[in-house]
């Protein structure tokens, strides 16, 4: 969940340490990673936005699911070196500008 806002951040990627799978969290921030062997483990959570999310020695029994919060802040994006060209359909800043009114009767035809 969003720690400032408290939604849900639909589409993070959830994985289990040592390696026992991973997921993707659904539009309410949940996910499921079925059939884990019990113990402890490390779950981590990322998405584009956000700083990763770590929470430690969560203990998974085969009797009951398990319940996990994690609270992602928010945090900017560093992008190396982005080069924004004219594409082929830009049009000419001397391209000329019209303008029509038009009656309410125009309008219905």
């Amino acid at each position: 969940m969003d720690a400032l806002t408290r939604r849900p951040v639909p589409e993070a990627e959830v994985t289990l340490e040592p390696s026992a799978g991973q997921a993707l969290t659904n539009a309410r921030g949940e996910f499921v990673i079925p059939e884990l062997e019990p113990g402890l483990y490390t779950v981590r959570a990322t998405s584009v936005g956000y700083a990763p999310a770590v929470q430690a020695e969560i203990r998974v029994q085969s009797s009951r699911s398990t319940f996990v919060l994690l609270e992602m802040e928010a945090q900017a994006l560093q992008i190396e070196g982005l080069v924004v060209e004219r594409g082929a359909f830009a049009v000419p800043s001397e391209a000329p500008v019209s303008a029509a009114l038009l009656s309410p009767a125009e309008v219905r035809r």
